[in-house]
């Protein structure tokens, strides 16, 4: 996600290292800026590639994109700030606001058989307070049809159960509280089986 703080090389050559040592689905975005980026890639081993300042910038690369790739390779990816009463869609990785709101963003993607867009609260992430509901209830009520996944905020195991009351999700992502080891996966993986949710236990 800070692939413009590094040569474009470099990235293709850790998602080779990656797809080489690791067999689950990677998911690989920042800095992809066209086509090229995209082939490169997939051709490196990523499963997917996320998409957000490119497409907000440009709506028309969305399209350039399904037509050479499909969409079961495509994510996208949005930042979601709230400024003032409304929720922005960010670019830049949340530096640069592209006035475009959440929900006419929401329907403009559901025009689309993308493979999924993952919605990340700025305002959330990293601060250790769990999921945005408020952002999760637009969602809910956008009614679209992609699968959605849902991140930042999450800092134990509660913020997970919690988002269960929500049906409208596809999927929950998580960072800071697994590199810190506030979470154990295993032990989530778990509690979320006990719970009715169906988890992946390799």
């Amino acid at each position: 996600i800070v692939a413009s703080l590094y040569s474009r090389d470099n990235l293709f050559n850790v998602v080779n290292k990656i797809t080489e040592s690791v067999f689950i689905p990677v998911c690989v975005g920042g800095g992809i800026k066209n086509i090229n980026n995209i082939r490169e890639l997939l051709k490196c081993g990523a499963d997917r590639v996320i998409l957000n300042s490119a497409v907000l910038r440009n709506p028309d690369f969305l399209n350039e994109v399904m037509n050479i790739f499909g969409g079961q390779f495509i994510t996208v990816s949005i930042e979601i700030k709230k400024i003032g009463n409304q929720f922005y869609c960010m670019m830049d990785h949340g530096r640069e606001n592209s006035n475009k709101t959440l929900n006419e963003w929401l329907k403009f993607i559901n025009n689309f058989s993308i493979g999924e867009i993952i919605i990340n609260s700025i305002d959330n992430d990293g601060m250790e307070v769990g999921f945005d509901n408020e952002i999760i209830d637009i969602i809910g009520r956008s009614n679209i049809s992609v699968p959605k996944v849902i991140c930042g905020g999450a800092s134990k195991t509660e913020d997970f159960l919690n988002i269960l009351k929500f049906n409208n999700l596809e999927g929950i992502s998580a960072a800071t509280c697994f590199h810190f080891k506030k979470v154990n996966i295993s032990e989530l993986k778990k509690i979320l089986s006990m719970n009715s949710i169906s988890v992946n236990f390799l």
